[in-house]
């Protein structure tokens, strides 16, 4: 057995509770395909934190999409997290073709997919109506909010392209 996962089992966290997961939730998108998401909540509860969470490249087919890495998604969903994954169009299975303008990174694509989906949050929980008007805050609420309550997560090539996002969001034209 690992050794790691052995001691993880160990770390206290809370116990699991009922999810609820919507996939595909599509949102349109200027002049290409639309946005693929995934979203992953808890079935109850108010004010539920958001995750965005941007997958990596990688060789597989379907781990560099919104079905990918379930496992810990689910997890986080279980532990009263809502978790947003996108299929980005520079995907193996996104549609952007490689050899678009900005290839082989696309990290300017994969920035603005992150930051539609935040300033699309009422379109998406319109396509969720088991978390509507439960996460975050009801969207009268919602410009009140600091964007550091909505953290991203990702890890690899898409860790950089998660800071960058970041950055973009607290410090408006400095990327």
């Amino acid at each position: 057995m690992n050794t790691l996962i052995d001691f993880a089992r160990h770390i206290p966290t809370p116990e699991a509770a009922l999810t609820v997961a919507y996939t595909s939730i599509l949102l349109p998108m200027k002049d290409r395909q639309p946005l693929d998401l995934r979203l992953t909540a808890p079935a109850e509860g108010r004010d539920i934190p958001i995750v965005l969470f941007s997958h990596g490249g990688g060789p597989s087919n379907y781990i560099p999409s919104k079905d990918g890495y379930a496992h810990l998604t689910q997890f986080w969903a279980e532990r009263g997290l809502a978790v947003i994954q996108p299929t980005h169009a520079t995907s193996r299975v996104g549609g952007l073709p490689p050899d678009a303008e900005g290839a082989p990174f696309f990290w300017r694509e994969r920035v603005a997919e992150m930051t539609a989906i935040l300033d699309r949050l009422d379109e998406i929980e319109a396509k969720a109506p088991a978390i509507a008007g439960g996460w975050i805050a009801p969207a009268s609420r919602r410009r009140a909010i600091p964007l550091a309550a909505i953290p991203p997560a990702s890890f690899s090539a898409a860790a950089f392209r998660v800071r960058i996002f970041a950055t973009r969001a607290f410090l408006p034209g400095s990327c």
